[in-house]
């Protein structure tokens, strides 16, 4: 039970995580998480409200972190990482996380669906690669543009639908097109 409701645990906990960045940072990686930074601070990075920057540093499962380096320490801070047993993504910012993705909650989520329902359709929208795994699970994948206007090249699906517009912009003109029945 998690805050009175019956939850399926996919992830490590936050502090596994926070652990990790420290250990990373004295390996002398350039790297501050979500959880080294002021709500200030993460709302100029990432152009959220106050509250909004106060709920994006409440992680539970995963580390948003900034990397600073070139290619060669980022090969080197992935293999850090790997080595750990961790995983990471890059959109805009880095994810630091477990054995846990979007595309292995979507998968359980249709399932206990399926449970109740004879037909479920599913949805998944998202605009980087951290999406990619949900995208690939879902019946209609949407590809949202991200916060520079473009598609992200990385995400390449057979059906995939490319959403007009950025963000929620592009996520509410995406889901109306398909309630509407027009993919």
């Amino acid at each position: 039970m998690m805050g009175g409701y019956f939850a399926i645990v996919l992830g490590k906990p936050y502090s596994d995580f926070r652990r990790t960045i420290q250990e990373l940072r004295e390996s002398g990686f350039e790297i501050k998480g979500f959880g080294d930074m002021s709500p200030a601070e993460v709302a100029d990075i990432t152009g959220l409200s106050m509250d909004q920057a106060r709920l994006a540093k409440k992680r539970e499962f995963d580390e948003t972190f900034l990397f600073v380096g070139d290619q060669a320490e980022l090969t080197r801070l992935v293999a850090s990482i790997a080595a750990k047993g961790l995983r990471h993504s890059q959109g805009k910012f880095y994810h630091l996380m477990g054995d846990n993705d979007k595309g292995k909650a979507v998968e359980i989520l249709k399932r206990l669906y399926g449970w109740k329902f004879d037909r479920i359709i599913s949805i998944g929208l998202g605009d980087s690669p951290v999406d990619f795994p949900m995208l690939e699970k879902v019946d209609h994948p949407v590809l949202v543009k991200n916060y520079k206007g473009e598609y992200d090249p990385r995400i390449k699906l057979p059906n995939l639908i490319k959403a007009e517009g950025i963000g929620p912009e592009g996520w509410n003109k995406a889901v109306l097109t398909l309630i509407q029945g027009r993919p």
